[in-house]
């Protein structure tokens, strides 16, 4: 990943942002699909077949971004799923490096709890509750296998980071929708998704796209 692409896509998420802080729709609406489309192009010139599983995931991510980009409350669920395939995904990809920590399990799961239980589940509709419920283990998942990968002995920082960012934007993101308003939404919640998706694709590409195969 060259510093030429991290600046253009550094450069297409600041001008997405700006343009959802100033409620420019139809800025958003084509700036917003390339975010993670660049991902995917970035990903598919490594070489598409053995690293079609990653190139899933973005897709799926990228249908989740449209999904809740459109704000119509019927595609929220949509949404929700998409993004959930594309955890499974990365689980899928992460387990075949990783080393698990008690240490690391613990503390991911009791942070989730707390806020699934003491923030989100008094606020969330009955109809929601069960999906939400499913989409924070495996988002929490997701979290504990990132954070387990390790490559020669050293743990994979930036792609902890990345992970961890992804949890914080969906949190984010819920609590906007069920809890109430947060300040500057579209700067908090996609700063942190954007960087997210950068850092673990970044990662990706210089652990697991060298040893990826058509399974």
């Amino acid at each position: 990943m060259s510093r030429k692409f991290i600046l253009a896509y550094l450069i297409i998420l600041i001008l997405e942002i700006v343009a959802g802080e100033f409620e420019y729709t139809l800025g958003v609406y084509l700036l917003k699909p390339v975010i993670v489309s660049s991902l995917v192009l970035l990903v598919a010139d490594e070489g598409f077949l053995k690293n079609w599983q990653f190139i899933t995931a973005l897709i799926f991510s990228l249908l989740g971004d449209i999904f809740l980009m459109i704000g119509v409350p019927n595609l929220f669920l949509f949404g929700l799923g998409s993004f959930l395939i594309t955890h499974l995904f990365y689980v899928n990809i992460f387990r075949r490096k990783t080393t698990f920590k008690p240490v690391v399990i613990a503390a991911f799961l009791a942070i989730v709890a707390v806020f699934f239980f003491t923030v989100l589940k008094p606020n969330i509709p009955a109809d929601f509750l069960l999906p939400i419920f499913v989409y924070m283990l495996v988002i929490t998942t997701m979290g504990i296998t990132a954070s387990s990968v390790h490559l020669e002995n050293q743990t994979t920082y930036l792609l902890t980071v990345g992970a961890v960012l992804f949890i914080v934007s969906d949190s984010l993101i819920a609590i906007d929708k069920f809890v109430g308003n947060i300040p500057l939404p579209t700067l908090i919640i996609m700063s942190t998704y954007g960087v997210a998706q950068l850092l673990i694709t970044k990662s990706y590409l210089k652990i697991f796209s060298n040893s990826s195969s058509i399974e």
